[in-house]
């Protein structure tokens, strides 16, 4: 526990100049670091706000990493250290794209996690989370086909993912990527029309978020 309050404690000092130059819409979850100098009366109310945010966080989680809990099968006390270790970590990777001096936070963490579990461990998640965002572009597809006559089936996941390892190589560790429309072509082959419609739809929301991240990088680094 005290290392992981270490870490809340990095990522709170690297994010304080990030705020202000942070969309709305970014701000709420930023406030927790900005005001880390608050006075003592305020604190309180900043804990948790804290707690409420790690919880959100170890959810977020405990779903994208399922796939590697179960076939690590850890005892349950080391599981939830290392969901603890990885939802500080991935509050600190979003925080690293707005400001990279989080980019420290994230390789402390790194550490922490190599000294707690080993390589093994450190290995496994690092080939997880070469291929986790794509399996996270397929998991919303189930999720979108999952009422309809076409829902996804698992082997059809696999297949996109293969696609998008092909174009886009196995590791691809930011939420930023793009959908080639050469997958969505080559997907046409183990798709069905209704699922290629789903998969198009992905495609152009992760255009928007990639452009919406560009100009807010843009506009923080034109900032004085």
């Amino acid at each position: 526990m005290t290392k992981i309050l270490a870490v809340a404690g990095l990522l709170a000092v690297g994010a304080t100049t990030a705020y202000i130059h942070t969309p709305a819409n970014e701000r709420f979850r930023l406030r927790l670091f900005h005001t880390i100098h608050a006075p003592a009366s305020e604190r309180f109310h900043l804990q948790l706000y804290h707690t409420a945010m790690s919880a959100r966080a170890k959810q977020d989680i405990e779903k994208r990493y399922g796939r590697l809990f179960a076939a690590l099968a850890l005892r349950p006390a080391a599981q939830d250290q290392l969901e603890n270790f990885l939802a500080q970590r991935q509050m600190a990777k979003e925080l690293a794209e707005i400001d990279a001096t989080n980019s420290k936070t994230v390789k402390f963490i790194n550490n922490e996690i190599r000294s707690a579990f080993g390589l093994r461990v450190v290995h496994a998640i690092s080939a997880y989370d070469g291929t986790a965002q794509f399996y996270r572009a397929t998991d919303e597809m189930q999720v979108r086909l999952k009422h309809t006559p076409t829902p996804l089936q698992p082997a059809q996941a696999d297949e996109v993912v293969g696609l998008l390892v092909q174009a886009l190589g196995p590791k691809v560790y930011t939420s930023y990527w793009p959908v080639p429309d050469s997958v969505i072509t080559q997907a046409a082959s183990v798709l069905s029309a209704p699922q290629i419609t789903v998969l198009k739809q992905i495609q152009k929301e992760h255009e928007a978020r990639i452009e919406a991240r560009n100009i807010r990088l843009s506009a923080v680094n034109q900032s004085p």
